[in-house]
C-alpha cells in the first residue's frame, strides 16, 4: 500500500484520516503548531514540518486537509521545501497543476449486482450516515431488503451496522458511474445542503430524497446556492421524505410537490433500543437530580443558535442539579464546557445501543435548546432523535420546544421545563414519570412498526 502523511492534525486532517487511510498507509501527520509535534492523533505521530523534504523524497504524498484560511500559507512553505502536495478536505481531494485542482480518486468500486433478481436492494446515499439513516435501513433490512451504503466520507460507526456493504465514493463521478452501473432499485439519499441528490438526479436509479433537514427554515444566513440545492432535490426528485407532517407540508407549499410522492415517518427508534440493559441510577448513590443531553452543541458564533447550550447548562447546575452530555462536537469545545461547573460533565461519544444503555443510569432526559434569539422556524415542525432515544432509555423528558412537549404530554412520557420558575421543584415532579418499556410501541412509534409503509412508499417510487 501507498504511504502518506495528512498535512494538519485539526479537525479536517482527522476526517481525513478515515478516508484516506482506505487508499494509503498514513504513516505521519504534520503541523505547525509545535505543541502537537510528538503526540498522536488517529494513533499516528504528528511530526514537524522540517521532516517532510526526506519522507517526500521516498515517494510519500502529502495532503494539506485544513481550513482554507490555511490552504495558501502551507501550499507557499511547501513549495519552498519542494514538497509535492494534494489538497483535501476531508470528502474530495484534489491534485494540483499550476493555478488548478483537479478531483482525483484512488480507487473505483466495483458495481453492485444483484444475486437473485427477487431482490428489492436500496443504496443510502450520504456524507457518512446518520442516526436516522441507520434505523430506516435496519428496519428494511429486517423484512428482507438488501440495504447497502455509499459514502463521501466514512463509514458507519454504529454498533449495528445494517448494511450488507458500504462503498468509498471519491468523487461527484465516481458515485455517477457506480450508481449508474449498479442493480439498485432505488436510491435513498440524506443531506443537508443537498448536493448529493442534486448529482443523483441525473443518475439512471429512481431517488428518494430524505429531507430530514431544511437549512432554510433551521438557520439563518443560508447561501443562494444552498436554496438552490434545496429547491431542486425536493422538487425534483421521485419521491421525498420528511420527519413530520408540519415540515411536509411546508415543503409541498415551498416548493409545490405532488403530495403523493412524500412520505412521513419520524425519527423512531430501532427496536434493537429497546433490549438493552438498564445500569443502576446514579440518583441512587447520591441522592441528587442527573440530567443527560445528547447530540450537537454549538459555541456562541455558531450558525445555528439554538446549539448554544452552556448558558442552559450552567443554569441548571448552578442549583445543584447535574448536567451530563454525550455529543459529536470537538472535543476541545465539550472539555470547555466540562470544566465550567463541577455539575457538568462530558461523557464522550456514542452512538447506538452503548448510548442507550449508559443513558439509563439517569434521571430525566434534555431536549432543551438556546431560544435567546426566539424560537426558530425549524423547530415549530422538527423531530429530535433524542427524544425517542431518551424514552427508549425509560426516562421522561423534558423540553422548552412547544412541538416537543404537546407530544411528550400526549404519550405521557414528559413535558415543559420552565428555566425561568423553580427548576428543582419541575425537575423532581418530572424524575417520577415512570416510562413503561412498550411505551413507543404502543404509540406507533418505533422503525420497525413503520417498516412495511417505508418499503410500500419505497416500491411506490419505483413502480
Amino acid at each position: 500500500m501507498n504511504k502518506a502523511v495528512i498535512f494538519g492534525a485539526g479537525e479536517r486532517g482527522k476526517y481525513a484520516y478515515h478516508k484516506l487511510s482506505r487508499a494509503f498507509d498514513i504513516v505521519a501527520y504534520s503541523d505547525n503548531k509545535s505543541i502537537l509535534w510528538g503526540k498522536e492523533v488517529n494513533g499516528v505521530k504528528v511530526i514537524p514540518p522540517n521532516e517532510l523534504p526526506e519522507l517526500s523524497a521516498y515517494g510519500m504524498k502529502v495532503f494539506i486537509c485544513t481550513a482554507q484560511i490555511y490552504y495558501d500559507d502551507i501550499a507557499e512553505q511547501l513549495n519552498s521545501m519542494s514538497v509535492p502536495y494534494l489538497k483535501g478536505d476531508g470528502e474530495s481531494f484534489f491534485e494540483i497543476e499550476g493555478e488548478f485542482d483537479y478531483p482525483v480518486s484512488f480507487y473505483k468500486e466495483a458495481p453492485y449486482k444483484k444475486e437473485s433478481e427477487s431482490d428489492f436492494s436500496v443504496l443510502y446515499v450520504q456524507s457518512k450516515p446518520c442516526a436516522r439513516t441507520i434505523k430506516i435501513a435496519s428496519a428494511m433490512k429486517s423484512i428482507g431488503v438488501k440495504t447497502y451504503s455509499a459514502v463521501t466520507l466514512s463509514e458507519t460507526d454504529s454498533d449495528e451496522c445494517p448494511f450488507e456493504k458500504e462503498y468509498l465514493m471519491w468523487t461527484f463521478a465516481d458515485i455517477l458511474e457506480f450508481v449508474n452501473e449498479s442493480q439498485f432499485d432505488l436510491v435513498h439519499c440524506s443531506n443537508a445542503p443537498d448536493m448529493l441528490v442534486n448529482v443523483l438526479l441525473h443518475s439512471n436509479k429512481r431517488v428518494v430524497h430524505d429531507c430530514h433537514d431544511m437549512v432554510t427554515i433551521e438557520r439563518k444566513g443560508v447561501l443562494p446556492e444552498e436554496r438552490v440545492l434545496e429547491y431542486i432535490a425536493n422538487s425534483q426528485a421521485d419521491g421525498c421524505m420528511y420527519p413530520t407532517e408540519g415540515l411536509r407540508d411546508v415543503a409541498v407549499k415551498k416548493y409545490g410537490i405532488d403530495p403523493k410522492k412524500t412520505f412521513v415517518v419520524g425519527n423512531y427508534p430501532p427496536d434493537s433500543f429497546f433490549k438493552v440493559r438498564r445500569l443502576p441510577k446514579l440518583s441512587q448513590r447520591d441522592g441528587e437530580i442527573h440530567l443527560v443531553y445528547e447530540g450537537g452543541i454549538g459555541d456562541k458564533d455558531c450558525k445555528m443558535t439554538y446549539r448554544y447550550l452552556q448558558p442552559i447548562f450552567e443554569l441548571i447546575a448552578s442549583k445543584k442539579i447535574h448536567v451530563h452530555f454525550f455529543s459529536p462536537a470537538a472535543f476541545e469545545l465539550c472539555q470547555r464546557i466540562d470544566s465550567v461547573s463541577p455539575y457538568i460533565h462530558y461523557e464522550g461519544n456514542y452512538k447506538g445501543t452503548s448510548l442507550i444503555e449508559r443513558l439509563t443510569q439517569y434521571d430525566i432526559g434534555s431536549a432543551l435548546f438556546n431560544l435567546q434569539n426566539g424560537l426558530t422556524q425549524y423547530h415549530t415542525v422538527a423531530s429530535a432523535n433524542k427524544i425517542y432515544e431518551y424514552i427508549c432509555a425509560g426516562l421522561p423528558v423534558v423540553s422548552n420546544i412547544p412541538c416537543y412537549t404537546g407530544m411528550l404530554k400526549d404519550c405521557g412520557a414528559g413535558g415543559e421545563l420552565m428555566l425561568n420558575e423553580n427548576i428543582i421543584t419541575q425537575m423532581n415532579y418530572y424524575r417520577e414519570i415512570d416510562i413503561p418499556r412498550d411505551l413507543l410501541q404502543r404509540h406507533g412509534m418505533t422503525m420497525g412498526g413503520n417498516s412495511e409503509r417505508i418499503l410500500a412508499f419505497y416500491k411506490y417510487i419505483c413502480s
